[in-house]
Parts: structure tokens; sequence; C-alpha cells
């Protein structure tokens, strides 16, 4: 076992460095999609993915209606990222409403919002 080098080498690393260019200079396949494949990917998540949610169809299960409540659900309709599909008063209610089958299409909550008399509000 003699000569076999055991340790990390940065020469090593730079060999085989050096003969990847060698080899990208060769095939130019290969260097288009080492600059295009990252190049697509920052066009993608940089124009064309917005994760910035709108206008998600929500529940409010309001158990203590009243102005402060109003106010609230009000708030939320006015911020541009719920749309109010439906108030109530049974938590259940809502609860089936959020069901995720057909949520697009019958525009059917995918958060729903809840208050109880003690405990304040609190988003689900």
């Amino acid at each position: 076992m003699t000569g076999a080098p055991s340790r990390f080498s940065f020469r090593r690393v730079g060999a085989v460095l050096v003969k990847e260019f060698i080899q990208m200079r060769r095939d130019r396949l290969t260097f288009a999609l080492i600059l295009g494949v990252p190049l697509m990917q920052l066009l993608l998540f940089g124009f064309a993915i917005n994760n910035d949610p709108k206008h998600l169809p929500t529940a409010v299960s309001i158990s203590d209606p009243g102005v402060f409540s109003d106010s609230i659900v009000s708030a939320l309709a006015n911020s541009g990222y719920f749309d109010i599909v439906q108030a109530t008063n049974s938590p259940a209610v809502a609860k089936r409403r959020q069901a995720p089958i057909q949520a697009a299409a019958a525009r059917i909550s995918r958060s729903s919002v809840s208050s109880s008399t003690d405990a304040g509000w609190r988003r689900r």
C-alpha cells in the first residue's frame, strides 16, 4: 500500500477541476446546461412563481358576535388576502366548508378563522 494517499489533497481536487473545465470546453451542450438551468430557475422563481397568496376563500366562525367581531371580519375581507365565503356561529359548519375536495372550483374555504368568548381570535 505504498504511494496510496489517505488524506484530502487540494492538488487532486484542483486536477479534477481542471479536467472538468477542459471537458466542458469540448462539450458545448454540457456548458449550455450548466449556464442555462440556473438562469431558467432564476427567471421562474423570480418572476413566474408568486408566493404571495391573495383572495384565499375563508370561512369565519364567530361565537361572540358584536362590533369587535365585525371589525375583524371586515379587516380580513379588506386585506385582499381573504375572501369571506361564509360567516357562521358554528365551528363545525366552518370545518365542513374547509374540505379540500373541489376547493378551487366550488370556492370552498381552505382556511378558517374562529373566535370564542374567552380566548379571543386565533387562526387555524
